[in-house]
């Protein structure tokens, strides 16, 4: 999983890759309440990005954060 905050043109969080990840918990704080971010996920056959014969990123998808998180 990948996040960017587009306004500052700056990468916000990228997990590590790992085998048959189906859901993440991003650590507390990493997001901002009321800033917008984009995110995808990364997929590949291998253990490392780098050595997979098949890997692909998801279309880039846009998140708001709430104002007041609870």
């Amino acid at each position: 999983m990948e996040i960017w905050n587009p306004e500052i043109t700056e990468r916000a969080y990228a997990s590590q890759f790992e085998k048959n990840m189906l859901s993440h918990i991003l650590p507390a704080g990493t997001l901002k309440a009321g800033e917008t971010y984009i995110w995808r996920v990364q997929v590949t056959d291998s253990y490392s990005w780098e050595r997979g014969q098949n890997r692909t990123n998801s279309a880039w998808q846009t998140i708001t954060i709430a104002h007041e998180l609870e």
